[in-house]
């Protein structure tokens, strides 16, 4: 149980590393500045959110990502297969 608790870890630590900016909830305003900051000295669109996690997990036969926009009456997707 310790490894595999570990290895989920370690692939969520992989996975919060290709986002612009980790998530996070309930912020106060100046939270909310810096997480907007954050996000802004690393974009990433969808489909660079999955070449990014292409790069971290090389075993992977199937990744597909969702960015649910708020602003446009589409989502975008991306996916890879190997």
């Amino acid at each position: 149980m310790p490894e595999e608790k570990s290895f989920k870890t370690q692939t969520s630590i992989f996975i919060d590393s290709c986002f612009s900016a980790t998530l996070s909830e309930h912020l106060k305003r100046d939270e909310e500045t810096s997480k907007i900051m954050e996000e802004q000295h690393k974009p990433r669109f969808v489909e660079n959110l999955v070449r990014e996690c292409h790069r971290l997990f090389l075993n992977a036969d199937y990744i597909e990502a969702r960015s649910l926009e708020s602003s446009k009456p589409h989502d975008a997707i991306a996916y890879l297969f190997k």
